[in-house]
């Protein structure tokens, strides 16, 4: 699946899913700007960047204070546990706007037409 993308401050993406490539290397998020590079692995956990003119994309260190394991689950029933006084994250707002977009896909592919997400 690709979804085309044009975002609010100009710029525009492609979002490529697949689960059935032969070769794929792991979930990655790639973006590529006009001064750079930035590509994450999340099989991996190894974020590269590189700047226009560099040779190659350089490994980069996440700061401590920064760096958490992936524990959704977790903080989901800490806070069911706690009656609702720990926010986890990711909150549900930020689920309801990920199903915003994923309704956008499908009604895009659907209908062949742009749709606009607010």
């Amino acid at each position: 699946l690709s979804v085309l993308c044009h975002f609010a401050h100009g710029a525009e993406g492609v979002l490529e899913f697949s689960g059935i490539h032969a070769h794929a290397t792991g979930d990655r998020l790639e973006v590529y700007g006009s001064a750079g590079t930035l590509i994450y692995d999340f099989t991996a956990d190894v974020i590269k960047t590189g700047r226009v003119g560099d040779r190659a994309l350089q490994e980069v260190d996440v700061p401590k204070e920064l760096a958490k394991e992936w524990a959704v689950e977790n903080d989901f029933l800490d806070a069911v546990k706690g009656g609702g006084h720990e926010r986890p994250y990711p909150t549900f707002e930020d689920g309801l706007r990920y199903m915003r977009v994923v309704q956008a896909v499908a009604d895009s592919r659907a209908r062949n037409e742009w749709i606009p997400i607010s």
